[in-house]
C-alpha cells in the first residue's frame, strides 16, 4: 500500500480560503518595504554574498510566495 500523499498547506489555505473572499485574497500585494527587501536577497544570492541567516530568510519568503501562488489559484478557481 502506498503513502498518502499530503499538501503541506491545505488546510490553512482552506482556512484563508473561508476568512478572506477571492477578491480580498487576489487584490493582495506584498508592501512595498517587502518587495524592496527581497529584491535585496536575490541580488546577494546571485553575488554569492548570503548570510546564513538572509538564506534563511530567503526560504521562508519562498516558502510564503508558494502558498499564496496556491491560494490566488484557488481564489481564481472560486470566482469560476
Amino acid at each position: 500500500m502506498g503513502a498518502t500523499t499530503i499538501r503541506p498547506y491545505s488546510s490553512f489555505l482552506d482556512f484563508v480560503m473561508q476568512k478572506a473572499t477571492p477578491a480580498d485574497i487576489l487584490a493582495y500585494e506584498m508592501p512595498k518595504a517587502e518587495q524592496r527587501r527581497i529584491i535585496e536577497l536575490l541580488d546577494k544570492q546571485d553575488e554569492d554574498r548570503l548570510t546564513p541567516e538572509e538564506a534563511e530568510e530567503l526560504q521562508e519568503i519562498k516558502m510564503i510566495d508558494r502558498m499564496l501562488l496556491a491560494l490566488k489559484a484557488r481564489a481564481l478557481d472560486a470566482l469560476k
